[in-house]
């Protein structure tokens, strides 16, 4: 039995389908990592606040933000790996990012105790700056502009360290203070593009 020949047309609208299928895939695999790590910095962020309320602060929920991060993520890796999904080149690449600047936070995590720089400037500046590179990698205007403004955002910290470093009587609530501020920043500059990716993947793929 003779095969019939594709036509150009058909040939086009298939290479079409299949941008239009990773676009989605995509952009819904970004999302729900954005998701991931902003509730769980988020939550972290909200406990260490009580904890220090309570005068029950140890400093360890920060020690455990990557682990859960890290752990969330993974399971939810294993858990697509059934999906019939090529990795691409821009997955590598946004994989990439995300582990220089993951190494990135973790080293000015211990600079900012060593050399007294605010740890949430720090945090904010290089998660901010992954995120900006992020969404232009996948041409999300929304992750984007979140991580552009992230980036502005760390510059809060800054001000508040230099105006109250010779305070330090001032420093303990200053400290507790930026965890507000640093919860704030996370839920509208991640979790929200977070939410908006994965609204677009899923619109996306009701049309195709």
């Amino acid at each position: 039995m003779e095969e019939r020949k594709i036509t150009e047309h058909e040939s086009l609208e298939i290479i079409n389908s299949m941008i239009r299928d990773t676009r989605t895939q995509l952009t819904r695999e970004a999302g729900v990592p954005f998701l991931i790590w902003g509730y769980t910095t988020v939550a972290v962020s909200l406990w260490e606040y009580a904890m220090h309320r309570l005068d029950l602060y140890w400093g360890w929920g920060w020690f455990a933000l990557p682990v859960i991060g890290y752990l969330l993520t993974w399971l939810l890796s294993r858990r697509n790996n059934g999906r019939e999904y090529v990795k691409s080149y821009i997955d590598r690449a946004i994989t990439a990012v995300w582990v220089v600047f993951g190494f990135s936070v973790l080293f000015a995590f211990g600079a900012a105790f060593v050399y007294n720089i605010s740890m949430f400037f720090m945090m904010t500046l290089l998660i901010g700056m992954g995120t900006a590179i992020t969404g232009a990698i996948i041409r999300s205007r929304a992750v984007t502009t979140g991580g552009a403004l992230s980036m502005l955002s760390s510059t809060i910290f800054a001000v508040r360290h230099m105006v109250l470093e010779d305070c330090p009587e001032a420093i303990f609530t200053y400290q507790i203070n930026d965890m507000l501020i640093f919860a704030a920043i996370f839920f509208l500059l991640m979790c929200i593009p977070g939410h908006i990716l994965i609204h677009e993947a899923r619109k996306n793929g009701k049309k195709d």
